[in-house]
């Protein structure tokens, strides 16, 4: 699903919900309000990558995600306050968000080996998270010519209904009317959004499945609400 296989240089990580009992509990992802508990699952988050990822050691930077178009440089593992993407050149510094329908969109160049990941639900992409993600991508040297990128699993258009509040402010071309409300197509809108900046189509890749209708593999907070977990979605450069 994720292109690392074209590049060894890197390992990336998608932890479904079929993949947790295996792992350990992600359930503590959900309400993490104090700086004491973000510390207890952030260390939990890096001793499940390094399992996941085969590494011996590994660090994890993560956003306390707020569903903003906030994207940092990060070169240490902690939290950053109020953030939804980050991007890093650091090998063996992982970078991770958390979702559940909402896409994780993993960003990599290989020819200035810097990596980002950005949490993009309909607010963010809204908001232009994914275009300001490839922009700091670009201050630090990247082209986006060669800027790969993968989307993960996310709601479907199929499965993504909303008010007209919502649909409104997309454009036209990215709702389907032809139900009794509007759906919206997140992962077109932010393919778009990467094409605007420069990428090159055959550089994006996109998973074709629905958090919302697969019960059994993926958590999905429209289809669960507060009894949701999340998915923790990550990359880094290998140490």
């Amino acid at each position: 699903m994720i292109f690392q296989h074209h590049f060894p240089e890197i390992k990336t990580a998608f932890i479904t919900k079929k993949e947790e009992p295996g792992l350990g509990s992600l359930a503590s992802f959900n309400h993490t309000k104090t700086n004491q508990e973000r510390t207890r699952v952030l260390q939990n988050n890096t001793l499940i990558l390094q399992k996941y990822l085969s590494l011996p050691e590994i660090n994890l930077a993560m956003g306390v995600q707020v569903h903003s178009a906030h994207v940092v440089k990060t070169n240490q593992a902690g939290y950053h306050s109020e953030t939804d993407g980050l991007i890093t050149r650091n090998p063996g510094l992982a970078i991770g968000v958390l979702v559940a329908d909402c896409a994780a969109v993993y960003l990599y160049d290989p020819h200035t080996s810097i990596i980002g990941i950005l949490h993009a639900g309909w607010r963010g992409a809204l908001g232009r998270i994914v275009p300001q993600g490839i922009q700091l991508m670009k201050k630090e040297g990247a082209l986006p010519q060669n800027i790969q990128a993968s989307l993960s699993p996310c709601i479907s258009q199929q499965a993504f209904e909303t008010g007209e509040e919502v649909a409104s402010r997309f454009p036209d071309s990215f709702i389907d009317r032809c139900a009794p409300k509007p759906h919206i197509d997140l992962k077109g809108f932010i393919v778009d959004q990467m094409l605007q900046e420069g990428l090159q189509t055959d550089h994006i890749h996109k998973s074709s499945e629905c958090t919302f209708s697969d019960s059994e593999e993926y958590h999905s907070y429209r289809r669960d609400g507060d009894k949701s977990g999340r998915m923790l979605a990550a990359i880094c450069l290998q140490p």
